[in-house]
């Protein structure tokens, strides 16, 4: 069973009051602009894409600048406070990386089976 698309269906009658003079003045209205647009942007990639990547400096040092502000304008309540030196934890880490290293580096004494043999 086949379906059938009837004449006075919604999509066909919209197909039917394009004309193709309307579609003729989109296309000149539009499409001219349009390829203007592009081919500026083919002759003078090299410098949009200068301009591209002066603007995007530009943007970052401006968030840089605001969030160094931001840090400053909190006043004394916000200070960078310096890091301090656990001489014992600093001595466990150094024993866990001697044994780890131990462990790697001492000799495996399981003798395998030669499957070719």
């Amino acid at each position: 069973m086949r379906l059938r698309l009837k004449s006075n269906c919604f999509f066909m009658a919209k197909l039917k009051n394009i004309s193709l003079v309307r579609l003729n003045g989109f296309y000149k209205v539009f499409w001219g602009p349009l390829k203007k647009s592009v081919w500026f942007w083919g002759k003078h990639a090299f410098l949009i894409i200068l301009l591209l990547v002066l603007s995007t400096i530009l943007f970052g040092e401006l968030l840089l600048y605001k969030y160094i502000n931001a840090i400053n304008s909190q006043g004394s309540d916000f200070y960078f406070s310096p890091v301090r030196f656990d001489k014992k934890t600093y001595e466990n880490v150094l024993d866990k990386i001697k044994h780890r290293e131990e462990i790697l580096n001492s000799p495996l004494f399981k003798n395998y089976q030669d499957p070719f043999q």
